[in-house]
């Protein structure tokens, strides 16, 4: 079943939502929801049992390949927590970010060295992940070429989520070329849709993204827009398109 991630809401009220439509649900758990207390773990546990599928880490201000040290350091303590919350809720799989900005080290130098710090960086949360069985999915933000996807995860036991909007305003490959670099590697796919400018997170059809390359797909897929209505919308665009 599709499966949503309502990431502007507290994650019992995005439950409730996804329950009233009959959808699978990937909780978030990015930064503003750091602190979560036991009770409300417990109470997130009991409300979405059945329904959750998958956990968004944190990922703001992260970068598991910064040249500086403290960054990796608490990067790798937020992505560690994430684990921690996906053993407790017993949800199979966690998605994170790959952390990877071009316009800040697309430049051969650091570009290397960025490759190299955030593979030993995901070899350790390889590790981690496995010994709480755990499945983490890296996603593609900024990152411009999928062969950073493969090194990035190259000697982990690691697979990705391919997030095919994001790839209509960072990269110059297509999303057909992603999907042939990725395929045996991408394990769930965000869809949601933009002009191909910036991350607006719009209901399907209300852009220009093609999603045609990741239709194959369509029993991976988790909806990541706003609202209650765009989860609508989007449903019945993906239904007239024969795809789910």
């Amino acid at each position: 079943m599709m499966r949503c991630h309502l990431f502007i809401y507290n994650n019992l009220e995005a439950i409730e939502i996804a329950k009233k439509l009959g959808i699978d649900l990937e909780l978030d758990f990015d930064t503003g929801k750091l602190g979560v207390k036991r009770a409300e773990l417990t109470k997130i546990k009991e409300a979405s049992n059945g329904i959750a599928k998958s956990i968004h880490g944190p990922f703001m201000d992260l970068n598991p390949g910064a040249i500086d040290y403290e960054v990796r350091k608490i990067t790798h303590a937020r992505i560690k927590w994430a684990i921690e919350i996906a053993r407790q809720l017993e949800i199979g799989d966690l998605v994170v970010h790959d952390g990877y900005i071009p316009l800040i080290y697309g430049y051969s130098y650091l570009k290397a060295r960025w490759l190299r710090t955030a593979n030993e960086f995901f070899r350790d949360v390889s590790k981690l992940s496995a010994d709480a069985g755990v499945r983490v999915l890296v996603e593609n933000m900024f990152t411009d070429d999928p062969l950073i996807i493969k090194e990035l995860i190259d000697g982990t036991d690691l697979n990705t989520c391919l997030d095919v909007a994001h790839l209509s305003f960072s990269s110059n490959f297509s999303a057909a070329e992603w999907v042939d670099a990725l395929t045996p590697f991408i394990k769930e796919v965000h869809i949601h849709d933009n002009n191909g400018r910036t991350d607006e997170h719009l209901p399907l059809g209300k852009g220009n993204v093609d999603f045609s390359a990741v239709a194959a797909f369509s029993s991976m897929f988790t909806l990541e827009v706003y609202h209650e209505a765009d989860i609508i919308a989007s449903v019945e665009y993906l239904r007239e398109k024969g795809w789910i």
